[in-house]
């Protein structure tokens, strides 16, 4: 994918204190030629290849924690389709498959009433179309190979009922979902995501994963630009994922996490995104072993959580130029992690503190501005001041704090501008906003 531009691109650039490998903070340029990339970029030209349709029970990425939910379906019909070899777009599959029952596509609208499988090595396009996954027959996508969706439509669908797929407020029931594996390399560009995922193995809407295989056959990577994603059980998620670029895309109303990289996923660029309406937690989640991540220019707002959150051994994170307003916690969350830049960011109006930092070291609050948020502007402290228990993960992941504070504007924040609490280094002296 776009990994060694992205890399090239920061590596042009430098900016401030020297955090020992916090990436440095790249122009609004160098970000537009990173998204121009992926949108500029040709589609893979079509080439021969294999369609089979097989037992669903035989393909080893159906067997992942979910199958019980798929044979539950009303309509399940206990195949799926597989694209073996070749790039194929998916209205020449429907043609080449003539299984109507499973996969139709009339003019530009398509209709996926099976589970659908990409191969590795083999390649699927979905370009102009609007294609309704079905709910009650197990409608999905996952790809081992490569994955393109441009300028289309993905819905999950519950045709009994015409109208979009729902899941339980648990996510326990079956909700179609987009998935790539190992590694796959997916392009979503221009394109709208809705009705998406439930809460079990890499089903939350659309996913990024490592399918456990012994060896693995690779890492997966994506470029994720200018959609439109709404109502997705996570917006996005990743899990042990390299080269990710998420940039210029709307996740609206997702249920748990707009978006959530996790699990040792890194080299990523998430830039220019607007995530709002998260329902029961955080606007951009970041988790477990993060590392060498950008993260600028975002607005996360009026989601349930934070605006923003890193945590558990997460390095080498910067986060640039973003807005963080009326998020029902924080604005800004880091826990348990090191070498991490917070600079030139607005966050206002949060439920709680502005910039929460716990048991972390090497923590940059840089230029910020803070205000009107219901807890203090700026809150440090390690973990003699926590008021949730140590756990095995915390206790293994924790830091003695050490942090640099300068150069921020705060004013009307209900609980003071600055509070830092416990065995505190100061890497350097704090100016006058603390």
């Amino acid at each position: 994918m776009l990994l060694r531009l992205v890399a090239l691109l920061l590596a042009c650039l430098s900016l401030g204190w020297q955090a020992r490998a916090a990436p440095p903070v790249p122009s609004a340029e160098a970000i537009d030629a990173v998204a121009r990339a992926v949108l500029d970029a040709a589609l893979p030209v079509p080439s021969p290849g294999t369609v089979e349709v097989t037992e669903a029970a035989d393909e080893r990425d159906l067997r992942r924690g979910f199958q019980a939910d798929l044979e539950a379906l009303p309509a399940w019909p206990g195949v799926a389709i597989v694209v073996e070899s070749g790039t194929q777009r998916l209205e020449e599959v429907a043609k080449s498959l003539e299984r109507p029952d499973l996969l139709t596509c009339e003019a530009a609208a398509c209709r996926l009433a099976a589970p659908l499988l990409v191969a590795h090595g083999a390649g699927l396009v979905i370009d102009g179309l609007t294609v309704r996954l079905l709910q009650e027959a197990g409608g999905l996508v996952s790809a081992a190979g490569d994955l393109w969706i441009s300028d289309a439509e993905i819905l999950g669908w519950n045709e009994a009922d015409d109208q979009p797929a729902t899941t339980d407020p648990e996510g326990r029931r079956f909700r179609p979902w987009i998935a790539g594996l190992e590694a796959n390399r997916t392009v979503v560009r221009r394109s709208r995501l809705a009705h998406l995922g439930y809460n079990s193995n890499s089903t939350q809407g659309l996913a990024f994963t490592n399918a456990e295989r012994d060896p693995p056959a690779g890492l997966p990577a994506a470029d994720i630009v200018e959609n439109r994603i709404e109502d997705l059980w996570f917006g996005f998620f990743t899990w042990n994922a390299e080269g990710v670029n998420v940039l210029r895309n709307t996740v609206d109303r997702s249920h748990i996490y707009g978006l959530d990289p996790h699990d040792a996923t890194r080299d990523m660029l998430i830039a220019e995104n607007f995530i709002e309406n998260t329902r029961d937690s955080h606007g951009i989640v970041m988790s477990r072993e993060i590392y060498d991540t950008v993260v600028v220019d975002n607005r996360s707002i009026d989601n349930g959580g934070a605006g923003f959150f890193l945590e558990k051994n997460s390095w080498n994170v910067t986060f640039a130029r973003n807005e963080s307003f009326d998020n029902g916690t924080d604005g800004f969350v880091v826990y348990e992690s090191r070498d991490v830049r917070i600079v030139d960011n607005h966050v206002a109006g949060n439920g709680r503190a502005g910039i929460r930092v716990r048991a972390s070291a090497e923590i940059a609050i840089e230029d910020n501005i803070v205000h009107h948020n219901a807890g203090p502007g700026i809150f440090v402290y390690d973990w003699s001041h926590s008021s949730m228990p140590l756990d095995s993960e915390d206790a293994l992941y924790k830091q003695p704090v050490s942090v640099k504070i300068t150069g921020n504007r705060l004013n009307d924040n209900d609980s003071g501008d600055c509070s830092l609490q416990g065995d505190i280094t100061i890497l350097e002296p704090i100016g006058d906003d603390c």
